[in-house]
């Protein structure tokens, strides 16, 4: 990915989302609001891949996004899990 194709994000990553570290490159972004064993948890995950954050987010068409930080990458997860929502395209809440 080239560096004019990263997208920059301004707004903060969503605090109400569970980023936990998987490795040192890679993170699992989830829904804190329903249980551990609840595989609806995981949302999505971040891999740092040769200085690029790409973000994929489940539940979704294939869409590999990147980023130039790891911020970014959680804000734009953050972000279109709030456009799904509302538009009903993608359920994640816990009912």
């Amino acid at each position: 990915m080239s560096g004019s194709r990263l997208r920059k994000r301004t707004r903060p990553p969503a605090e109400s989302l569970e980023v936990i570290a998987l490795s040192g490159t890679e993170w699992r972004i989830g829904d804190p609001r329903l249980p551990a064993d609840d595989a609806r948890r995981v949302l999505g995950f971040v891999e740092l891949r040769d200085g690029t954050y790409e973000a994929l987010l489940l539940g979704r068409e294939f869409d590999r996004s990147g980023f130039e930080s790891l911020d970014d990458a959680i804000s734009h997860v953050a972000q279109l899990l709030a456009r799904d929502s509302s538009t009903g395209t993608l359920q994640r809440s816990p009912t």
